[in-house]
């Protein structure tokens, strides 16, 4: 059984780390598909620009999250992840009405 685990640990990890390769050289060959705008259609702001780090900011907890931010802004096809997500609640709010009446 722990020879199990050791294998399933180990494809897993090669699983992450051959994403994040496939990211960069996706992101290489195909540089248009990945890179963003400079602001949202869909929420109507800009995305967030990444700050210097100061010792203020860090220690206050302001640099964390303005990467997570930043972070969350540059996930790729974002838009279209925002849309299915709210095509997705749309869909289980009817069935949930349906249900419970």
């Amino acid at each position: 059984m722990k020879r199990f685990h050791n294998v399933a640990f180990s494809v897993l990890v090669a699983l992450v780390c051959f994403s994040v390769m496939g990211y960069g050289v996706a992101n290489a060959l195909l540089p248009d598909i990945f890179t963003k705008s400079e602001s949202s259609g869909l929420e109507k702001r800009d995305y967030t620009q990444l700050e210097d780090v100061t010792s203020a900011s860090f220690f206050e907890g302001d640099a964390q999250d303005e990467f997570e931010q930043f972070v969350a802004d540059g996930i790729p096809f974002r838009d279209t992840l925002i849309l299915q997500s709210a095509r997705l609640q749309r869909v289980s709010i009817k069935e949930s009405a349906a249900i419970f009446g």
